[in-house]
């Protein structure tokens, strides 16, 4: 994969970076020991999941193989912007969106409440996790998180495509605005 250089894909990639170091995503995603980061960077994808194996989509099998994982994208209005502060100084801004997706375990997959309590435990420790992280080195300066989406779990008319799984959509907005 190309590596990212510029302000607007070192963003996104300095996200990818503070999820991997979030302790809840960590325990989401199974990660631990040494190699914990690499096991959680593994499962945080820009834009999309990998290419499907065979074919133009993804079968149930590699959807769940991928899952639990993170999707990131720069939002459709504002995902990026700079501001000139001075004669040569500026500024860089924008707004990034996060998509967590996990499988519904399926002990309690017929009790809808705990699975969506759960699930919106583990968002929130995520959320948690993503401000005390937001602004240190090495990580993205994380102004604002908001919930754009969800948790939402998916139809059960779509679990042989997709599975039973819980999607939440996060919208952060990092560096200096305005």
């Amino acid at each position: 994969m190309t590596a990212p250089l510029g302000s607007m894909s070192l963003a996104q990639e300095y996200l990818r970076i503070t999820l991997a170091d979030c302790t809840a995503f960590r325990t989401l995603v199974g990660a631990s020991g040494g190699t914990a980061q690499a096991q959680a960077l593994a499962r945080i994808h820009h834009d999309a999941l990998p290419p499907p194996r065979i074919g133009s989509e993804h079968s149930l099998a590699e959807l769940e193989l991928y899952r639990p994982c993170a999707l990131l994208w720069q939002h459709v209005s504002g995902g990026f912007g700079r501001k000139l502060v001075a004669t040569s100084s500026t500024m860089d801004h924008g707004v990034l969106m996060m998509r967590i997706a996990a499988d519904v375990d399926k002990e309690i997959s017929e009790n809808h409440q705990e699975v969506y309590i759960r699930f919106q435990n583990a968002i929130s420790q995520i959320i948690d996790d993503l401000v005390i992280l937001a602004g240190q080195a090495g990580y993205l300066a994380i102004t604002q998180i908001d919930v754009e989406a969800g948790p939402y779990r998916t139809h059960p008319d779509e679990y042989d495509t997709t599975g039973d799984c819980q999607f939440c959509d996060l919208r952060l907005t990092w560096g200096a605005e305005g």
